[in-house]
């Protein structure tokens, strides 16, 4: 008797907890309309973070171009500067070159974005802004492009 009642409320657990509740969700996901309203939905919210990652790492890029034009040659400091646009030279999809070419805007930028000391925990702190947009900018670029690839299945 306690085995049939044990089987019977394991079984009932089971079905209510997975199985029941797991048909309609499929079902209400397979449909066509549905699936695509929703593939639209995060296509646009993920472009929105990847428009604000883009201008964060553009403005991170104008004030590295920015603080590197207005620090002396002879700073003992300058070796660090020099790191820092290597890195953004190399690592960034903004580079500092084309930043320069285009010719960059200083107005768009923040107040105390360009109130970075010229010490070493100072360009630390760029150097760490920097690579935190670089690395916000190629995670929301890569969630954007795969949300663009399930709504092209679709």
């Amino acid at each position: 008797m306690a085995l049939s009642n044990t089987f019977g409320l394991s079984a009932g657990i089971l079905l209510m907890g997975y199985g029941l509740v797991e048909i309609p969700r499929e079902m209400w996901k397979s449909d066509p309309g549905h699936l695509l309203k929703w593939c639209a939905h995060r296509a646009g919210r993920f472009a929105e973070d990847v428009l604000r990652t883009t201008n964060e790492l553009e403005s991170v890029v104008t004030i590295i171009v920015a603080n590197d034009k207005q620090m002396p040659r002879r700073d003992p400091l300058r070796p660090y500067m020099a790191a820092i646009s290597t890195a953004a030279e190399q690592e960034s999809p903004v580079k500092p070159s084309s930043v320069v070419a285009s010719g960059y805007d200083m107005e768009t930028l923040a107040a105390d974005d360009l109130e970075y000391n010229y010490d070493k925990a100072g360009l630390a702190a760029l150097r760490r802004r920097l690579a935190a947009a670089i690395h916000d900018f190629k995670g929301a670029h890569a969630q954007y492009e795969e949300v663009i690839r399930q709504a092209l299945d679709q």
